[in-house]
C-alpha cells in the first residue's frame, strides 16, 4: 500500500507516473489534455490513464469497440484475474480515457467522480500483479487527484478495491496447511493430489516451488527467517492460499 502524501494533483498539460510496486518501472501514467479551437475555446478535454506496458491492463469497457474507458470501482469491488473486462495496454496505443468532454457530451465514467478506484494489472519481471489506484476527477475533467494505491504482492491473485493490507485467503476445502517443527505440512483431503506448492515471502518473492504428488507433502522451512510467508497450492482449477508465521 502506498499513500500518496500529499495527494498528487494533475492539471491541464501535466502528467504523473505511477509505479505501483516501487521497482523504478512506471506502470501507468495519469494526465489531462485539451484541444482548443482557433479562438482558444476548448473543443475536447481528456482525463487519461495511459498504460505503459502492452501486457498491463485496466478494468473497463470499450467505446465504439476501440476506445478503452476505465470503470470507477467502489470500495470492495473485485479486481480478479478472471474478470472478462480487462482492457490491455496494447489497445489504442495504451491510452485509456477516464473521461472525455466534447462540447455538451461526456464519455467515460470519471467526470465529477470523487474517491473511486481504477482496477489495474501490471507485469513485474515474469509475474503479473493486480492492484488499484484511487482517484478523483473534477467536473469538467480538467484535474485528476491521485490519492493512494495498492497491489497484491502474490502473483496472479486478485484483491478488492480499497484493500489496504494482507490478502484474501482462497479456500479450497480439499487442502489444509499447518506449520510444525520447521516444516509446512500440506494435507490433501479430497480430489486429485497432483499439483504445485509454492511458498512466497510476504513481499511476493518466490521462496520455493515443489510438485505435489501425494496426499501429504512436507516443505522444509528450516532455512527460512522468522516472519510471515504465503503458501499457495494449485490443483487443477482450484487454488488454496494461506498465510503462515514461521518462528525460529
Amino acid at each position: 500500500y502506498t499513500d500518496v502524501n500529499p495527494d498528487a494533483v494533475i492539471n491541464l498539460n501535466q502528467i504523473v507516473n505511477v509505479d505501483l510496486n516501487g521497482d523504478n518501472v512506471n506502470d501507468f501514467q495519469l494526465g489531462v489534455d485539451q484541444y482548443l479551437d482557433t479562438l482558444g475555446n476548448p473543443v475536447v478535454t481528456f482525463a487519461i490513464c495511459e498504460v505503459l506496458n502492452p501486457a498491463n491492463g485496466v478494468l473497463g469497457t470499450l467505446y465504439y469497440g476501440q476506445y478503452p474507458l476505465p470503470f470507477n470501482l467502489n470500495n470492495g469491488d473485485s479486481i480478479a484475474p478472471s474478470n472478462p473486462n480487462w482492457n490491455a495496454g496494447s489497445l489504442n496505443q495504451g491510452v485509456q480515457y477516464l473521461s472525455v468532454i466534447y462540447g455538451p457530451s461526456v464519455a467515460g465514467y470519471w467526470n465529477g467522480v470523487t474517491d473511486k478506484y481504477v482496477g489495474v494489472r501490471f507485469v513485474a519481471g515474469n509475474n503479473t500483479h493486480y492492484g488499484w489506484i484511487r482517484l478523483s476527477v473534477n467536473t469538467g475533467s480538467t484535474q485528476i487527484t491521485l490519492k493512494d494505491m495498492a497491489y497484491q504482492a502474490l502473483p496472479n491473485v486478485g484483491l478488492t478495491a480499497g484493500q489496504l493490507v494482507g490478502m484474501q485467503e482462497l479456500v479450497d476445502n480439499g487442502v489444509n496447511v499447518i506449520q510444525q517443527n520447521n516444516q509446512l505440512i500440506v494435507n490433501v483431503t479430497e480430489g486429485d493430489v497432483k499439483g504445485v506448492v509454492r511458498v512466497y515471502s510476504a513481499t511476493g518473492s518466490l521462496i520455493s516451488e515443489e510438485q505435489l504428488t501425494s496426499a501429504q507433502h512436507v516443505v522444509n522451512t528450516g532455512g527460512a527467517a522468522t516472519g510471515v510467508y504465503i503458501v499457495r497450492v494449485d490443483r487443477e482449477n482450484k487454488s488454496y492460499v494461506k498465510r503462515v508465521y514461521i518462528a525460529k
